[in-house]
């Protein structure tokens, strides 16, 4: 038993520094300003549902970069209505947002 116990913590450790390493290549790319093959990049890393938010929040800023501002402001308006569904519909929300935004 124990010997499952650190096989699968090996694994599971070894995944994460994965998608982090695919995350800064990406990262790298867009630095050196290769725009698409950094989006490329993080649209292969960040294919769960769980990454979506960051999906399109950053291939809304490389779509920014690359002077694609139609499809920049698309990406990040969907980062915005996703990122509304993580937070409950009440009134102190809308509250705080009718103050936040004129």
């Amino acid at each position: 038993m124990k010997w499952l116990f650190l096989w699968a913590s090996v694994c599971f450790l070894a995944g994460c520094a994965t998608y982090k390493q695919d995350i800064d290549a990406g990262l790298s790319l867009a630095k050196e300003g290769e725009w698409k093959a950094a989006e490329n990049k993080l649209e292969g890393v960040l294919n769960n549902p769980q990454d979506k938010l960051l999906y399109y929040m950053e291939a809304g800023a490389l779509a920014q970069n690359q002077g694609d501002f139609e499809r920049s402001n698309t990406l990040l308006e969907q980062a915005e209505k996703l990122s509304d569904t993580f937070f409950p519909e009440n009134f102190s929300n809308r509250s705080w947002d009718s103050i936040n935004q004129p």
